[in-house]
């Protein structure tokens, strides 16, 4: 129902505000840049100013991305091609897709007429989100690591945390179950809901990992990871503990009360909740106001109606014989 679909939404939206109170940022200072690896763009003549802006990125984020993966030393450099929609690139990839990298190659296409979607947001944050999974798959030596570790380090390490991220996981932890973990990477090849849901469940595990362990948990696990012993092995030699049961924990921890009750008690959503009460409050008057003037309406027309019967009926009554 309406009231049903009002109820989730505002809950949702209450505790995501809330949450805004929390811990925000991934917490890791900017780096020297000298380590940090360089970017090549290349740019057809109308998406130059494109490529300029991009180029003005700090040399300072990048090198951030390079040490958060444990990559300390001189890199080479990443060719970033930004095309126009008129390209070969750009017509085979789903329209839905604003970037994506080839990490073996250690190049990254940009669709900039595309408004990048969750989680990335802007342009920049789609390029630094890219660039953190050409330097994964450089940390990692080439070897296999998992689609949620992939994308939750690379949202992690391009932008800060939102609203919207908070608000899609308090949606995961009231309305749905947990996906398992060995079950999370399917979701990235789901439909649209399912790659998003895979996302923000993904983006949240890691920064769970980081709360409890530290930024350089990405550089154990990975520096583990290249030795080729298997990425299961490497997270618990990273970590100390088995990635399933950490990600056990995440949701366990998630699910417990005392995170939640502050939250929803906060002033913030207080005032927040008595704003949305009241909006919810005032379409339930308009609708009783619209069922209320409609019940008018037809009353009046069936007044007219018999007055219109009774003029006929005195009509016929008036009429002399034939």
């Amino acid at each position: 129902s309406q009231d049903m679909k009002a109820a989730r939404l505002f809950l949702v939206l209450c505790v995501a505000l809330g949450l805004c109170h929390s811990r925000t940022g991934h917490g890791l200072a900017a780096g020297r840049t000298a380590g940090s690896p360089g970017i090549v763009y290349s740019a057809p003549a109308e998406l130059k100013a494109t490529a300029d802006a991009l180029a003005r990125i700090p040399p300072s984020r990048l090198q951030t991305i390079a040490e958060l993966v444990g990559l300390n030393g001189p890199s080479p450099s990443v060719e970033v091609e930004i095309v126009p929609e008129s390209s070969p690139l750009a017509r085979g990839a789903p329209s839905w897709v604003a970037g994506y990298a080839v990490p073996p190659e250690s190049r990254i296409v940009l669709f900039p007429a595309r408004s990048p979607g969750y989680p990335d947001g802007n342009l920049e944050n789609v390029l630094l989100h890219e660039l953190a999974h050409v330097l994964i798959f450089r940390a990692a030596n080439g070897h296999p690591v998992p689609r949620w570790f992939h994308e939750g380090l690379a949202m992690f390490a391009a932008r800060e945390r939102t609203v919207e991220d908070r608000a899609r996981l308090l949606f995961e932890v009231v309305f749905k179950e947990p996906p398992p973990l060995q079950k999370l990477d399917e979701g990235f090849h789901g439909e649209p809901g399912d790659v998003r849901r895979a996302y923000a469940v993904s983006g949240a595990f890691f920064r769970y990992l980081v709360e409890r362990q530290g930024a350089g948990i990405a550089a154990r696990v990975l520096r583990e990871t290249a030795g080729g012993i298997g990425f299961d092995e490497a997270f618990r030699r990273g970590t100390g503990d088995a990635a399933i049961f950490s990600y056990f924990d995440f949701w366990h921890g998630l699910r417990a009360p005392d995170v939640w009750i502050p939250v929803l008690t906060s002033t913030t959503v207080l005032w927040f909740a008595i704003t949305v009460l009241a909006i919810i409050a005032r379409r339930k008057r308009r609708k009783r106001f619209a069922l209320q003037r409609k019940a008018w309406e037809d009353e009046e027309k069936a007044r007219k109606e018999r007055l219109t019967l009774e003029v006929l009926e005195e009509y016929e009554d008036d009429r002399p014989p034939n």
